[in-house]
């Protein structure tokens, strides 16, 4: 057993999480969420009509306006849950919980249909949502994951840990930004036609791709050195934590301290005779 008993007996971040997902109010927020859908659709009906030619662009997007209340529900019955107070664990009980978004888009997939009987245009409102939750629902958790380890990463780092290993996690989240906008700014990310994921890693290599500015090109590639440094930062100072945690178990001290105590009751008697 290693570590302080202080450190030991206290909860871990993620306290609370499985609360927050058997809980009643994470529910409430889902139905809330594919109420104020049907709210949007209906308003759509009534002033665009159901086969409103241009509904598609605007009812996506709508749709997608309507995720932000579920994000703001979620977070707000996350906060509300139990837990630890400090905000390392609230971000990282946020980036455990924001998930649920994706199976509130899942569970949308049948009103989806159902509002298509009523109009094929409609239904463009529920996919928006879908699409908005979807994407609130992974890229927020991650991105709020990130937040967390730079919190806790500084917060919680053991004694004797460095600027460099404390501010590891927040230059990650930064350099990870800057290489995004980079990228976003430097090149279109398309190569062959295809604009995708892979397209970003082919621009970002230079080998091939519709580049816009090869500076901000530059800047992205700097930043993605940046970030495999701080991992290798994370790494060192990780395995720093965990040897000086080993040498001071409380165990092994209080073994260290008994044979001190022989030792000395040894010269004790030794010197008696």
């Amino acid at each position: 057993m290693s570590g302080s008993p202080t450190s030991s007996s206290r909860p871990t971040p993620e306290v609370g999480v499985a609360a927050v997902y058997r809980g009643r109010e994470l529910r409430v927020v889902c139905v809330v969420q594919a109420l104020l859908v049907l709210v949007v659709v209906g308003g759509w009906a009534v002033v665009a009509g159901t086969q409103a030619a241009a509904l598609d662009d605007a009812g996506i997007f709508s749709g997608i306006a309507t995720a932000v209340a579920a994000v703001v529900g979620v977070v707000l019955v996350t906060l509300r849950g139990s837990g630890r107070p400090d905000a390392g664990a609230r971000f990282m009980r946020m980036g455990f919980v924001l998930p649920a978004l994706v199976a509130f888009a899942l569970i949308q997939l049948p009103l989806a249909f159902l509002v298509a009987v009523l109009g094929d245009e409609l239904m463009w409102v529920v996919v928006g949502s879908m699409i908005g939750l979807v994407v609130a629902g992974l890229g927020g958790s991650l991105l709020t994951l990130f937040v967390a380890g730079g919190i806790l990463g500084w917060t919680e780092a053991p004694p004797g840990t460095g600027f460099a290993g404390r501010s590891s996690w927040a230059v990650f989240i930064v350099a990870t930004l800057v290489m995004a906008v980079g990228l976003g700014i430097g090149s279109r990310a398309e190569v062959r036609g295809n604009r995708d994921i892979g397209g970003l890693v082919v621009a970002l290599l230079g080998s091939e791709g519709d580049v816009r500015s090869e500076a901000w090109l530059w800047v992205a590639r700097a930043a993605v050195v940046v970030m495999v440094a701080e991992v290798v930062v994370v790494v060192r100072t990780v395995r720093s934590a965990r040897r000086r945690g080993v040498s001071a178990d409380p165990g092994e001290g209080a073994a260290a301290g008994l044979q001190e105590l022989d030792l000395r009751d040894d010269a004790a008697r030794r010197g008696l005779q």
